[in-house]
């Protein structure tokens, strides 16, 4: 599906222009969720509904050229009428203006009532319509409500394991400290990143170049809203958990840590300087907040990490984004795609390639410096799953993720 044009931007601009508050709120709430292909088509049946109602008032403009001719017909059909029943109806006229009287109270009523029906059925409809927008926008927290009794046991056996905290300087620890642990187990988690990780012989030297990598999402969703956009009236939550893995329950949030902490380890022994947006899940940090510490860093590329979860299960494979407004834009696409491709063939996925997008935060407000946003697969599809709860995918995605940034290092 094609980008949208020029046209389409401008018209779409004044379309959220004539739009308040609140509705602009939902419909970005309802873009946060699909990518820029799934969004441009959204836009396109957006637009279409809001032109169709001009196509309609053409014709009613056009029939009224017609009435004039017809008027006199008409007019002179009454007169006619009236010259032969006016002599018959002449002495019944003043019985006639009495009967009506009853007739007029007992109209009034009905479209009263009918009136107060519409309204009804409209109350109603919009109540129905507020809680349908309510679930559709925190559907993960209340889903969770339901899969959190069937969760909590694998929950709480990778917790441990997979708790690998940094202290404040940023560097890994083995997670024998965890606050939150209430229990402790024999078992080793057997997806636990290597430690120490191994290297490549053939590893690129990444040796002056600074990396940003942002493990999306945190522990919970944040009661905060932030602009979506610089100068626009959009808001979005300022942070959110992320999804869950449909057959094990493991957090987003969580899962990307690891890839995260991981991926920092090796482009380190490659020679970069890395920077993590977080280090531990039990954070409050805003998507406006992360963009912030990759723009102030002047680093050469932040990384945004990400393992999505969609409606539709049938949905696989790596996808990357790229911001839609940027003087990095043209070029970053085809970068993007390079980076879609190798971490695909390093998972052994489908490669969706790249978009640009407008529908996330942390990369409207990361323009200034060359921001990739990595899907590294959905966790709504068991395959996908599956691959990404491998230690040995952690170690693949890593290792590409050097030879990415080799391919663009300064």
């Amino acid at each position: 599906m094609p980008s949208l044009n020029s046209s389409e931007k401008a018209r779409f601009e004044k379309f959220l222009a004539s739009l308040p508050a609140d509705r602009k709120k939902a419909l970005y709430e309802r873009f946060r969720k699909m990518d820029a292909e799934e969004r441009n088509v959204a836009i396109r049946k957006i637009l279409a509904k809001s032109s169709a109602p001009q196509g309609k008032e053409g014709p009613k403009a056009g029939q009224q050229k017609p009435s004039p001719a017809k008027r006199p017909q008409v007019d002179q059909a009454r007169k006619d009428q009236h010259k032969t029943v006016a002599p018959k109806t002449v002495k019944q006229a003043k019985q006639p203006e009495k009967t009506p009287a009853k007739p007029e109270k007992q109209v009034k009523r009905p479209n009263f009532n009918r009136i107060v029906n519409v309204l009804t059925v409209m109350v109603v409809l919009g109540c129905l319509f507020t809680l349908a927008l309510a679930y559709y926008t925190n559907r993960a927290e209340i889903n969770s409500l339901f899969v959190k009794p069937f969760a909590t046991e694998t929950s709480e056996s990778s917790s441990e394991p997979s708790g690998n905290e940094t202290d404040p300087s940023g560097k890994a620890t083995d997670g024998s400290s965890s606050e939150n642990t209430s229990e402790t187990t024999a078992e080793p988690d057997p997806t636990a990143t290597p430690t120490p990780m191994p290297i490549k012989s053939d590893a690129p030297d990444l040796e002056g170049l600074t990396v940003v990598i942002d493990p999306m999402h945190q522990a919970e969703t944040s009661t905060e809203t932030e602009e979506l956009l610089p100068d626009k009236t959009a808001f979005k939550a300022a942070a959110t958990e992320g999804g869950k893995g449909v057959k094990t329950g493991v957090s987003e949030s969580e899962l990307v840590l690891e890839y995260a902490l991981a991926a920092k380890e090796y482009l380190e022994k490659c020679g970069a300087k890395v920077v993590l947006t977080r280090s531990v899940n039990d954070i409050d940090l805003s998507n406006q907040d992360r963009a912030r510490i990759a723009t102030s860093s002047d680093c050469d590329i932040f990384i945004r990490l990400e393992a999505r979860s969609v409606e539709d299960p049938a949905i696989t494979g790596v996808r990357v984004m790229i911001p839609e407004y940027g003087k990095n834009k043209t070029k970053d696409i085809k970068t993007g795609k390079t980076l879609s491709k190798m971490i695909a063939e390093a998972e052994n996925m489908e490669d969706g390639g790249a978009l640009s997008t407008i529908a996330y935060t942390g990369l409207n407000y990361a323009t200034s410096v060359r921001a990739f946003q990595l899907n590294l697969g959905f966790l709504s599809n068991e395959n996908d799953e599956t691959i990404l709860a491998d230690s040995g995918n952690i170690f693949k995605v890593a290792a590409s993720l050097a030879e990415f940034c080799s391919t663009i290092k300064k």
